[in-house]
């Protein structure tokens, strides 16, 4: 049986209701400065399943991320490599004695972690752009928002050591995006490289470094 966390999403006779009095589009609507009519259309275009239809509208809700409909799509296909979830993976596939794999838990938790990026990093008041943050969910699971907090809590070391004259913000996006560009690049070929102190972090960086690497360009929210 899927966790608690997860059974609102499979379980057909519950979820959202996309309609104006809904608590999660009057909350998201609200938070995007959208009618709650306008809401309802672009998620409608963007998602047409309501399966996704209320992974969205929860998530962003939940997570506090006043995420645009056509945004999550985006981060929803990256996971799933540009399929759409059927029932079927919504079911628990077993793999041996007592050893069970679901699809559908896996891209919602996925999911849900990059909107806990998505959030930290507002809350901190830094920017990283979707794409980054799925990169590092994708690479590192649970320990990205580790990685985050690491690279914020060592940002001037990090800066003198590659000689970076820019605001703080842009330096730590900057910074993240590269180690979740290599971290992407590792994982395709089988090779994730370790992050577990700043010094991984700096050796990560000039391992990679050239003239192009630290042109930052802010991804569309």
């Amino acid at each position: 049986m899927a966790e608690e966390k997860y059974r609102w999403y499979i379980t057909k006779n519950e979820g959202v209701s996309l309609v104006p009095s809904d608590p999660n589009v009057r909350s998201l609507s609200n938070r995007l400065g959208w009618k709650a009519d306008t809401l309802i259309a672009r998620v409608q275009k963007a998602l047409p399943q309501k399966l996704e239809q209320d992974m969205f509208l929860h998530l962003t809700v939940d997570w506090r991320v006043p995420l645009h409909p056509e945004t999550f799509r985006s981060i929803y296909l990256y996971f799933t490599n540009g399929q759409w979830l059927s029932n079927h993976d919504l079911e628990d596939r077993k793999l041996g004695e007592n050893i069970y794999s679901n699809k559908g838990e896996k891209i919602i938790d996925q999911l849900s972690l990059t909107m806990n990026l998505l959030h930290w990093q507002k809350e901190q008041g830094y920017f990283i752009g979707w794409r980054t943050a799925a990169h590092l969910v994708q690479a590192y699971g649970e320990d990205a928002e580790d990685i985050l907090s690491m690279i914020a809590e060592s940002l001037d070391e990090i800066m003198e050591e590659r000689r970076m004259k820019m605001s703080h913000r842009k330096a730590f996006a900057v910074i993240v995006k590269n180690v979740a560009d290599i971290a992407a690049n590792g994982s395709k070929n089988c090779a994730l490289p370790n992050v577990s102190c700043v010094d991984d972090i700096i050796t990560l960086l000039s391992s990679f470094a050239s003239s192009s690497t630290w042109e930052h360009n802010e991804e569309e929210e």
